[in-house]
């Protein structure tokens, strides 16, 4: 749970505290991070693009209907991107988003991975440029945090639910809508040293915020509390 989520049960008229501990990423997976070259070496046309990774379910939540389109029309101004989609596909809906490729021609610059796991995974963030998530809904997303904590400036909806990355600067957020994605994107490639100072903050933030050994603390200085009957920490 984050802190949008816990806002979304107060609405809903939970009076009592809520301790908040989201989810996180293991740190020490990221501290040295994988070459590229392996992720090059199984797709090898990737090599000298500027990689866009969509790391997630195809699924009609994760809102590849306005990531297609918006990328369509970043490509017209930046040809020598490319879109990464990696991840399983889920309820069918890939043959859907092929279809939408095709219509809007862009199916020689994007790759369908399949789901990519370990340092194939990690190499593939490494290798990229951008990362995007462009759900209409999500829970917190750990394929999030792997994209900030990799160094890439990072491009996601509200409806990620993650507003708080937007908040310190370090994620562009924008509305689940065709041209805000498409101009998150343009952003990023107009503005490369912004961008990559962006990527850098995100590392730092996830670091210093999202990590296992945090989240354990905060459990422990918890239940330490509840125990000794004190006011909760961590609560909205």
């Amino acid at each position: 749970m984050n802190l949008s989520e816990a806002k979304s049960l107060r609405q809903l008229g939970l009076e009592k505290p809520i301790f908040v501990v989201p989810n996180s990423i293991d740190a020490d997976e990221f501290k040295t991070l994988v070459h590229p070259d392996i992720f090059y070496q199984y797709f090898p046309h990737t090599r000298h693009k500027k990689i866009i990774l969509f790391l997630g379910r195809i699924h009609p939540v994760k809102g590849l209907d306005l990531l297609i389109p918006a990328f369509a029309q970043a490509q017209a101004q930046y040809p020598d991107i490319h879109l990464v989609i990696a991840g399983p596909d889920s309820e069918g809906y890939l043959a859907k988003v092929k279809q939408l490729i095709h219509g809007y021609r862009c199916q020689d610059s994007v790759t369908f991975t399949g789901m990519l796991t370990g340092s194939l995974k990690l190499s593939a963030l490494v290798a990229s440029d951008i990362y995007v998530s462009t759900s209409y809904s999500e829970a917190f997303s750990i394929s999030i945090l792997e994209g900030m904590v990799s160094g890439l400036p990072c491009v996601i909806t509200t409806g990620c639910n993650f507003t708080e990355a937007g908040d310190f600067g370090v994620t562009i957020v924008v509305e689940p809508k065709i041209e805000k994605i498409r101009d998150g994107l343009l952003d990023c490639l107009k503005n490369p040293l912004e961008a990559e100072m962006t990527g850098q903050r995100a590392r730092k933030f996830v670091l210093e915020n999202y990590t296992w050994e945090q989240m354990s603390f905060k459990f422990i200085e918890t239940y330490q509390a509840i125990y000794a009957g004190n006011p909760l920490p961590y609560t909205d």
